[in-house]
């Protein structure tokens, strides 16, 4: 092809011998002039000879019956419509543009009349419903076309037994727009749904869909979109996504509300929002549900009445949902990959539960308001794995905040808060043996009830770092077990820790169990310092005596902020609970008793002076005090009697003291001895 430059005339036109035509564009746009194969629009009092073709003021090519003079006005009794005419879209590319109006309701049951109106419609076009109250049922739309119900009611005529669907969108690509679409559920003793989509990319885009004995919206191995609608008492759930013998990817649920509260709590079956595959091989991957909003009844008996779920399905997401009542807020089940955020008010059992996931992440919040029993649940028989909770905030639940049991390995719990109303832990993991999993910079709040700030129950492989504890009535973490297992490589590390007594990781065990060599506390601030493993601990910063107060093995030691002369270390000379501490002095400690006294084993080492009549000082039990040593001296001028709380003091019961009389009395672990 030759580029040439061409002359324009002063008036923008071209010389007559040159015409410009694009090889790409049709032969035709190179005529001087229109030709028969373009369509003219159809017009007022002109005369058309039979066969003529027009088109028609809603866009239809039309032909001619017979010769004829237009009136007026377009009279489609005088028309045909035409297939195709050369040099213009045939009627089924055209669909896009096309627009017609089903008849308005009759007053009875319209659904033959709004049936044919569908066939009626071509592929791709749009039917528009009047503004009206229709009575139908079994309606189908089997192409790809819009049915616009925006302002219009249709009530489901179907009644007693007869099980029917009010509106189905069959065929790919179809669409149902706005419209109160009513199951009349009084009249029905029999399953009848509102909306079923069995096609793939049906769109159900801002309807109201009311009182169905079954489902609200429905798809069936389909992929929706389903956006904007409003479903309100349904009997079963009120919108539902099942695949069973497929995996599917993509679908949407956006911006929709269920509302089911109206229901009883006894009566009520199933929950709000489901998207369900069956297997790992029929599974609904990359779905979203945006912005749901559910309300059920309060406390259910159904325990599957489920505000929002996921079923079997890989890269899904829920954001944003705000869910009230039912038994579980927001569930993952057998995911893998998903996300989920949003707010739970009052869910009886859990407000969140990832059961059986691996790599699920959850933001949420869940406001127990005294009815939910935990705020997540993390379960999954030794299936779940490398699920995060980030930035949850639970409260006023009735039983745990976060519960982790059943095996599940690698979770990571960050940020957020958990604020205790009840006795029980904030946060535990339950028989999950090798967890390997962190709790990392949550604020727990025991409101002087929680008992336990982290609970390990034959768990280990944990780690506690960086967490805010404050207020719990008896440990910050507490590993437990009850059979003959080791609970090791459990680390609590720079944790803040006030008004919770006992130390940072203390431990009960029983049945052979026992905390390893491996499990540390360290730089803990208002409790332990340094936990040196099974139990032999550094404390430090504390106030008062360690005997009954804390825990330790032999060789812990205790540093006393309040402490004075020969009574600021401490050292763990016996057994593993919170008894056998003795005082460490450079001088000794002395005390006058003007009345009879029992002493401590605490107060071995250190002298003590009575000054009363006829006073008695019992020493400890020998086998208690094990090896240790009391002095005893008596300056009143009645003799005193140095007793023991069991065994002898050189063979006898008691010995006495005159005045200025004095003995020092060691223990072998069994019997008083005098030197």
């Amino acid at each position: 092809m030759t580029n040439r430059l061409v002359a324009v005339g002063d008036d923008f036109t071209l010389p007559a011998a040159v015409k410009v035509v694009d090889a790409n564009l049709p032969t035709r746009l190179g005529n001087t002039a229109l030709n028969a194969t373009f369509v003219p629009k159809w017009k007022a009092t002109t005369a058309y000879l039979a066969g003529d073709k027009v088109l028609s003021p809603n866009g239809d090519v039309i032909s001619a019956k017979a010769n004829f003079t237009s009136g007026a006005s377009y009279d489609p009794a005088n028309w045909d419509l035409s297939a195709s005419v050369a040099g213009k879209l045939d009627k089924t590319e055209a669909a896009a543009s096309y627009v017609a109006y089903a008849p308005g309701p009759s007053g009875g049951d319209d659904t033959t009349a709004l049936a044919a109106a569908i066939a009626a419609a071509p592929v791709g076009s749009r039917l528009i419903l009047k503004q009206a109250a229709y009575s139908a049922s079994a309606l189908t739309i089997n192409k790809k076309m819009v049915l616009d119900a925006t302002g219009a009611t249709v009530t489901q005529t179907a009644t007693g037994a007869t099980a029917k669907t009010l509106l189905t969108l069959s065929a790919d690509g179809a669409e149902v727009r706005g419209g109160t679409w009513d199951g009349n559920v009084s009249n029905q003793t029999s399953s009848n749904n509102g909306i079923v989509m069995t096609g793939q990319d049906n769109r159900c885009i801002g309807v109201t869909v009311q009182n169905t004995k079954f489902f609200g919206i429905q798809a069936r191995n389909a992929r929706p979109i389903i956006d904007d609608c409003f479903v309100s008492n349904t009997g079963y759930i009120g919108i539902f996504a099942e695949t069973s013998g497929t995996t599917l990817t993509g679908g949407r649920i956006a911006r929709c509300t269920v509302d089911r509260s109206m229901l009883s709590a006894a009566a009520i079956v199933e929950g709000g929002i489901k998207v369900h595959g069956h297997s790992d091989t029929d599974r609904y991957n990359n779905f979203q549900i945006i912005s749901p909003v559910v309300y059920l009844p309060i406390t259910p008996t159904d325990d599957t009445t489920l505000p929002v779920e996921i079923m079997w399905s890989y890269n899904s997401t829920i954001t944003d949902a705000i869910t009230t009542g039912g038994t579980l807020g927001i569930s993952f089940a057998d995911c893998y990959n998903c996300y989920a955020s949003g707010r739970t008010i009052s869910p009886s059992q859990y407000g969140t539960e990832l059961a059986r996931c691996i790599d699920c992440t959850v933001t949420v919040t869940t406001v127990g308001n005294g009815v939910t029993a935990k705020g997540i649940d993390v379960n999954g028989n030794g299936t779940s794995a490398r699920n995060t909770l980030l930035g949850c905030h639970v409260s006023g639940t009735t039983n745990i905040g976060i519960h982790c049991e059943s095996g599940v390995v690698g979770t990571q719990i960050i940020g957020g808060s958990v604020n205790m109303s009840i006795a029980n832990s904030a946060i535990q993991f339950t028989n999950c043996a090798h967890a390997a999993s962190t709790v990392s910079g949550v604020r727990l709040v025991g409101n002087s009830v929680g008992t336990k700030a982290v609970m390990l129950d034959g768990t280990w492989g944990v780690s506690v770092v960086g967490n805010a504890i404050s207020n719990f009535t008896q440990n910050a973490v507490l590993a437990y077990a009850t059979t003959a297992v080791t609970l090791d490589l459990i680390a609590v590390v720079g944790n803040t820790i006030l008004s919770t007594p006992n130390n940072a990781l203390a431990s009960q065990l029983s049945g052979g169990a026992t905390l390893g060599n491996g499990s540390k506390s360290f730089a803990n601030p208002g409790t332990d310092w340094l936990n040196f493993g099974a139990d032999q601990r550094l404390l430090t910063g504390l106030t008062g005596a360690p005997e009954s107060a804390y825990a330790g093995s032999p060789g812990s030691l205790y540093l006393r902020k309040d402490g004075n002369q020969g009574k600021t270390l401490y050292v763990k000379e016996t057994g593993t609970g919170t008894t056998g501490w003795a005082a460490v002095g450079s001088k000794l400690s002395i005390a006058v008793k003007t009345a009879s006294y029992t002493a401590a084993v605490n107060d071995a080492g250190s002298v003590i002076i009575a000054n009363g009549a006829s006073l008695t000082v019992t020493l400890p039990d020998p086998a208690t005090i094990g090896n240790g040593v009391y002095f005893v001296k008596n300056i009143n001028s009645t003799a005193l009697t140095v007793a023991t709380a069991a065994g002898t003091i050189d063979g006898a019961a008691t010995v006495s003291l005159a005045q200025y009389g004095a003995g020092r009395y060691i223990s072998d672990g069994s019997v008083w001895r005098v030197i």
